[in-house]
C-alpha cells in the first residue's frame, strides 16, 4: 500500500464452510481455512477501523449447523460484513450443485448474521461482484457519516 493512503475496507471470501472447504481447495490449492481466518483477524489487528467483508457460497452440500458455525468463525475474528450466494457449477466440468438454497434459509442465515452483530449481510444468488458493489457503496456511506 503506497505512504498516505487509507483503506476502507478489505474483502476475503471464503467461499465455503470448514466442513466443505476441501471442494474449494480443489481450484485454490493454498486454501486453508484457519490461515483464512487469520487474514480477517490479522487486518482487525493492524487497524480495527478497517471494515473487513467475506463471503460464502452454500449449496455445496453443507449443513446449516456449519453454515452457522462459519458465521461464528468470521464474527470471532472480527468480520464486519458478509455475502452468502448459492453457488452455480460455471461448467458441466466443475463440481456440482447439490442443493438450490431455498429463500426461507437464505433470510434464515441472514437473521442469524444479524444477530451476530454483522453490519451487514446479502444473501441470495446475485452474482458476487453485485454484492460487494452494494456493500462498497453501504462502506462508503457509513464512512461519509463519520467524517
Amino acid at each position: 500500500m503506497k505512504r498516505g493512503v487509507t483503506m476502507h475496507g478489505f474483502a476475503f471470501n471464503f467461499n465455503t464452510n470448514a466442513h466443505h472447504f476441501k471442494l474449494v481447495v480443489l481450484c485454490r490449492i493454498q486454501a486453508i481455512y484457519e490461515r483464512s481466518l487469520k487474514v480477517l483477524e490479522n487486518v482487525k489487528k493492524i487497524d480495527p477501523s478497517i471494515y473487513t467483508k467475506s463471503g460464502i457460497m452454500v449449496g455445496l452440500g453443507e449443513r446449516e449447523d456449519e453454515v452457522l458455525d462459519l458465521l461464528r468463525d468470521l464474527m470471532q475474528v472480527g468480520c464486519d460484513y458478509l455475502t452468502i450466494g448459492q453457488y452455480l457449477a460455471p461448467s458441466k466440468e466443475h463440481y456440482p450443485v447439490v442443493e438450490y438454497v431455498h429463500a426461507h434459509i437464505f433470510k434464515k442465515y441472514k437473521d442469524e448474521a444479524l444477530s451476530k452483530k454483522f453490519i451487514q449481510c446479502s444473501r441470495d444468488a446475485i452474482p458476487y461482484l453485485n454484492r460487494l458493489l452494494i456493500i462498497l457503496t453501504n462502506i462508503n456511506d457509513e464512512k461519509d457519516k463519520l467524517l
